[in-house]
Parts: C-alpha cells; sequence; structure tokens
C-alpha cells in the first residue's frame, strides 16, 4: 500500500492500534516486551524435515514457479514433501488432528494433504477470520515472492519494494490464525529456509525498522 501511495506521490501518516486508540506508529514501533512473550510462546522446528526447503543452485524451493516444476517433472519430490509434512505433524508435533492446520499454494493441495492434517488447510491468504483460533500445529509450505508485474510497475517507478516484508507479514497474518491470537502456545514447521529465517529474524528483533537493517547486513 505505502508503495503505491509513494507511486502517486501522496503523502501519508503511519498509525497503529494501542488499547484501542490509534497513535503514532514510530513512538510504538518497539516490540521488544511483545517478542519476549511470543518466543516463549511459539515453537519453530529445526530439524531433518527442512531439507525439503534448502535451495540448491538458483532455485527458490516452496515458491510458486517452483512447484510448477515439480508438478511437470518431479511427483516424486512432492510426495516426499508430504511424507516430511506427515511425520511432522505425528512424531514431532503430535497434535490431534483437528488442532492441525497447514497451507500451500492452491495448485498442490490435492498432492500434499496427508494424513493427520488433510482437513486443516486454511489457504495462504486467509485473514481476518476467528475460524481457526484452536489451531495448535501449523505447516507453513509457501515460499511468497510479489507478484513480477506488480513489482516490475513499482520499479518502473523508481520504488523500491522490500519483498522480503511483504512474505514476512503474508505468512505472519496466516499464523496469527491459530491460537497464538490468544497467547497460547503453538508449534510451526516452515520447510523454506528463507520464510523460516524471516519469521525468526522477526521474532529476535524489536522493530521493523531493525529487521530490515539486519536483513540488509547479512545480505551485504
Amino acid at each position: 500500500m505505502s508503495a503505491y501511495l509513494r507511486a502517486e506521490s501522496l503523502d501519508f501518516e503511519m498509525m497503529t492500534l494501542r488499547a484501542g486508540q490509534l497513535v503514532s506508529w514510530e513512538d510504538h514501533s518497539d516490540e521488544t516486551e511483545i517478542k519476549d512473550r511470543l518466543r516463549k510462546l511459539i515453537t519453530v522446528y529445526e530439524g531433518p524435515a527442512n531439507d525439503r526447503g534448502k535451495p540448491k543452485g538458483r532455485e527458490n524451493p516452496m515458491s510458486s514457479g517452483w512447484y510448477d516444476k515439480l508438478l511437470k517433472d518431479d511427483p516424486d519430490r512432492l510426495e516426499r514433501i508430504k511424507k516430511s509434512a506427515e511425520h511432522w505433524f505425528k512424531i514431532t508435533a503430535q497434535t490431534p488432528a483437528n488442532d492441525n492446520a497447514w497451507t500451500a499454494y492452491s495448485k498442490v493441495r490435492k498432492t500434499l494433504k496427508g494424513a493427520r492434517y488433510a482437513k486443516g488447510w486454511i489457504p495462504n491468504n486467509a485473514k481476518a477470520t476467528n475460524d481457526y483460533r484452536h489451531k495448535k500445529s501449523l505447516a507453513y509450505l509457501c515460499n511468497l515472492f510479489h507478484n513480477p508485474m506488480i513489482k516490475g510497475y513499482f520499479e518502473d517507478r523508481g520504488i523500491a519494494v522490500y519483498e522480503e516484508l511483504h512474505a514476512l507479514s503474508e505468512m505472519i497474518q496466516w499464523i496469527w490464525r491459530s491460537q497464538i491470537r490468544d497467547d497460547l502456545p503453538i508449534k510451526v514447521f516452515i520447510p523454506s529456509e528463507r520464510m523460516r529465517s524471516l519469521f525468526i529474524k522477526w521474532l529476535n528483533t524489536a522493530s521493523v525498522q531493525e529487521l530490515i537493517e539486519l536483513d540488509q547486513k547479512l545480505a551485504a
């Protein structure tokens, strides 16, 4: 949204909600206290199943285009992703099927759905719904990137697009469909190395600006 406003040379002020009131975002951007609480409630899986999302060469595992290639040329690899998700829910998370949720791109939903989580599908763009706030264990099988046409639209106008922040924001909104919104613990499986790294960096930084600076530093 800010990119659209900047592309049209429109002034805007960022605001946020505190105790039901609109306040300046800059004056309330420190999230240290919130993050301290969240780190105690969120368990991010770190183990061999994450190898499914480790890049080889220039590929972007779990991205939409990557799934397109697997659907066409390597269905066995999709089956291995499914088996990893099944193993994670059964052996690592150990939660009942009704408490499990997962997402991927719609094109691979039928291929990746498996035992103990098939009925827990939540679209990766789901927002503003309370229907899933009982979910305790989550598998996020996406690696989000901007639509190239939209990204090019802004870049042609000299507007910088922070793609990592966009991907992180979409993933956080999906994860917050679960019981974490009620300050209850959750377990999360994010095999995409890129997406998992972004989420962990977000959990360990006190503000969006600190996250951006850390990400730029690591990329340099």
